[in-house]
């Protein structure tokens, strides 16, 4: 994760939020698979984990976030602040099956809503929310995928009035979107089994690298659960300029990080997005900010994200009377 403009999970709360316009400007991110260093193969029977999904297969899915932030500048404390939760409901549809297993999915958000501000709480950061989210709905995205579940590509369009700033704002998403799924290993694996992945991420201009290990929980049938932790921070421990601060005068460097989560994973590999989903996810730093001729302030700040993801196979839709 990041600040709450740059959140290493800011791609999912935004994973179909990009509204293409008519004539927009096509981005395409693309990654080779994860490595995946296998721990141990589980206990027998053992069978590899692959994505056996159909064309023309879809799922409608619901996907509810929320961020939790506190900080603190020099001896000044900021009270936790809760953001306003966001619930999305997307439909994906399966376009192409390659005979080598590779899925081309398509996904577009259905809706977007947020969570009015309870009484007594700041109107100003749910007005915040939706002037970034609000523009961003009716968002339509490509994703190709091995049937071993790793992401490969993710495309999608920019509108035409984007500038330079906010088509790289969208090209990091896609950046993000493209390492939210998980990877199986290519051998055969049963209860128990573990492998761990570690990737390197500099979306949104700050440098990370984050190592999580995977448990298969159970492996009954077509349905696989997987329960998963991470850890991370900044590449090398090297410190890193915040992004995004480019006022006269004014530096921020990120001195450390450090990214813990957990997440539950249940996936129905007849389909090829989870069935059920669960997240949490903490980014705790410490910055040191430079204004003009003040002395440094030293900034720490903690980012908690809670997300609950539940999809299904989605009911035809119904056809418009003529």
């Amino acid at each position: 994760m990041r600040t709450p403009r740059f959140n290493l999970i800011a791609a999912v709360i935004v994973l179909m939020s990009l509204a293409p316009a008519a004539n927009a400007v096509p981005i395409v991110v693309e990654r080779p698979a994860p490595a995946i260093e296998l721990l141990d193969s589980g206990a027998e029977p053992r069978r590899p984990i692959r994505i056996r999904a159909e064309v023309g297969a879809e799922q409608v899915a619901i996907l509810r976030t929320m961020t939790t932030v506190s900080q603190k500048f020099g001896d000044f404390e900021i009270p936790e602040m809760k953001s306003p939760g966001v619930t999305q409901s997307a439909r994906s549809r399966i376009d192409n099956v390659r005979l080598d297993g590779e899925l081309t999915v398509t996904t577009k958000v259905e809706s977007v809503l947020i969570d009015e501000p309870e009484p007594g709480e700041d109107p100003i950061v749910h007005d915040a929310i939706e002037e970034i989210i609000g523009p961003l709905r009716n968002f339509t995205a490509t994703i190709t995928m091995t049937d071993r579940g790793a992401i490969t590509s993710v495309s999608a369009e920019a509108p035409e009035f984007a500038d330079e700033e906010l088509t790289e704002f969208f090209r990091n998403l896609l950046r993000s979107m493209s390492q939210t799924s998980v990877a199986y290993p290519v051998e055969p694996i049963g209860v128990g089994a573990r492998w761990k992945v570690i990737e390197t991420d500099d979306s949104f201009g700050v440098p990370l690298e984050i190592a999580s290990e995977f448990e298969v929980v159970s492996y009954d049938g077509d349905t696989v659960t997987i329960r998963s932790t991470m850890l991370g921070g900044l590449q090398d421990d090297k410190p890193a300029p915040a992004p995004g601060v480019d006022e006269p005068g004014v530096s921020v460097v990120i001195e450390s990080m450090k990214v813990t989560g957990e997440l539950n994973y249940i996936q129905n590999l007849r389909l090829f997005m989870p069935t059920r989903m669960t997240l949490i996810s903490r980014a705790d730093s410490v910055s040191r900010a430079t204004l003009q001729d003040m002395d440094p302030i030293v900034v720490e700040s903690a980012i908690k994200l809670e997300m609950n993801y539940e999809s299904e196979p989605a009911p035809p839709q119904q056809k418009r009377p003529d």
